[in-house]
């Protein structure tokens, strides 16, 4: 599912220093969209 690999993306540049809003902006999800996204999989 796209959903997933997004989730996924955004978590290992996160873990490699760059912030969460940067990497979303860079992919063009908004904010919002990615934590309704990382909550349903929980």
């Amino acid at each position: 599912m796209q959903q997933d690999a997004v989730i996924r993306i955004v978590d290992e540049q996160h873990q490699q220093g760059r912030k969460v809003g940067e990497v979303l902006a860079t992919l063009g999800i908004k904010r919002a969209t990615y934590y309704r996204w990382k909550k349903g999989r929980d």
